[in-house]
Order: C-alpha cells, then sequence, then structure tokens
C-alpha cells in the first residue's frame, strides 16, 4: 500500500517576490502610457469652451467697432491692397473743442485688426482675422448705414455680419 508523505505532496505554488515586482512594473508602464495620451488627445484638440472664447472676444471687438462708427462725427475710409483702414472723428455731442480720432486696421494679410485713439500707440484687437468686406449707404456725403463682414476660421460662428445704423449721420470724407 503506498502512502503519500508530506514529501511527495505537491504544494500550492504563489508568486515569487521577482515575478510580483515585474508585474508591477509593467501595469505601472501600461497605466503611464495610457493616462500620457490621454493628456496629449485632451491638449491636441481645443475644447468648445476655447472656441467660445475666442466667439466672444469677436463679438467684443464687433461691439467696439458699432460703437464706435454710430457714434463718429466723420467718417474717412482708404484702402490700400487688401487693407482698409478707417479714421472716425468722435466728439461728444455739445462738447466744444477738438474731438478724438479713432483709427481703425483692418489688414487681413497680417490677420490683424487694430485701434489707434489719438496719438496713443496702435491696439491689437485680434489677429485672426481671415477676411473682410465692407460696404456703406451714404446720403448727400451723411452716412446712413454701414454693412460690415469679419471672416474668422478659429471661431465657432466663422463669419460675423455687422448692420451699423448711424443716427447722427456722421460726414463722410
Amino acid at each position: 500500500m503506498s502512502m503519500t508523505t508530506a514529501a511527495h505532496r505537491h504544494a500550492r505554488r504563489g508568486l515569487t517576490l521577482i515575478e510580483a515586482v515585474v508585474s508591477l512594473v509593467i501595469i505601472s508602464v501600461l497605466v503611464l502610457g495610457l493616462s500620457s495620451s490621454v493628456l496629449l488627445g485632451t491638449y491636441a484638440m481645443p475644447s468648445a469652451t476655447d472656441l467660445g472664447v475666442a466667439d466672444r472676444q469677436v463679438h467684443d471687438i464687433c461691439n467696439l467697432i458699432r460703437s464706435d462708427i454710430a457714434n463718429a462725427k466723420s467718417v474717412q475710409s482708404q484702402k490700400t491692397g487688401t487693407s482698409l483702414r478707417l479714421t472716425l472723428s468722435m466728439q461728444a455731442h455739445g462738447a466744444l473743442g477738438e474731438g478724438t480720432s479713432v483709427i481703425y486696421e483692418l489688414i487681413p494679410d497680417a490677420n490683424m485688426i487694430r485701434r489707434r485713439v489719438d496719438a496713443r500707440n496702435y491696439e491689437t484687437l485680434t489677429t485672426e482675422l481671415d477676411g473682410y468686406r465692407i460696404a456703406a449707404t451714404a446720403d448727400n456725403s451723411q452716412l446712413r448705414y454701414v454693412h460690415l463682414q469679419l471672416s474668422f476660421d478659429s471661431t465657432i460662428q466663422k463669419r460675423f455680419e455687422l448692420y451699423i445704423l448711424t443716427p447722427y449721420r456722421p460726414e463722410v470724407r
């Protein structure tokens, strides 16, 4: 009769220390690779809120242009190549003395809209301009309204249209 002794019994095999360490290293490398690819993916594509910020900035620029043209006393436009310079003479109604000069430059070649007030330095409003169109209607050298289209590929809306009525009928020079 054969008896099994303790020496002949197969004990359950466990993990050795080296096997456990190697397993942890492999899992750590895989998790690190996965998390870094997710991190890179989130930074590679702009989110909707980032694009929404660009739209809000363009809306602010449009509101500034609209306000200045609507309150101008005189408007002068000068086109050079694809660039446009609008010179607006501003003066508070009923105020005496010399008014303020506001200059807008739309430069699609440099993707820029910039603004200058009096003799101060130019302030760059945006460097994302892709193009523009402008049309104006005047009666007897008095501006009635301006239709301005601005194109920005970096925004959700892409094209912004301004219909600017001029209640004070600025003089067109």
